[in-house]
């Protein structure tokens, strides 16, 4: 693995560290030696009941779903001898979501 300030989305892995396996057999690399991009998420609510005579309550909800807007890589490509390898071609999830709720309980 590259040091974290070297890391970009177009290389992830020094890729020459790395030979392809003959074919049909296994090669020697041990599981788990390429780590992916970790994900830091931040979720919030935000609601509000208002009272409305006796019977009567109105609630008001506002849902952030990555409210940072971080961006989330997926895995790089682990292929080695393709143009893809140590590549990140993906997204993880979804950008900033913003979800708005009335509910009205009698």
């Amino acid at each position: 693995n590259l040091p974290g300030s070297q890391r970009v989305i177009n290389q992830w892995f020094q890729v020459s560290c790395f030979a392809p396996a003959p074919p049909y057999n296994f090669g020697n690399a041990s599981r788990g030696v390429i780590r992916a991009p970790g994900q830091v998420n931040l979720d919030a609510l935000v609601d509000r009941t208002f009272r409305l005579g006796e019977r009567f309550n109105l609630e008001f909800r506002t849902e952030f779903f990555n409210l940072t807007n971080s961006a989330h890589f997926g895995s790089p490509g682990l292929t080695i001898g393709t143009p893809q390898a140590g590549v990140i071609s993906s997204d993880r999830s979804p950008n900033r979501e913003i979800q708005f709720a009335l509910r009205l309980l009698f």
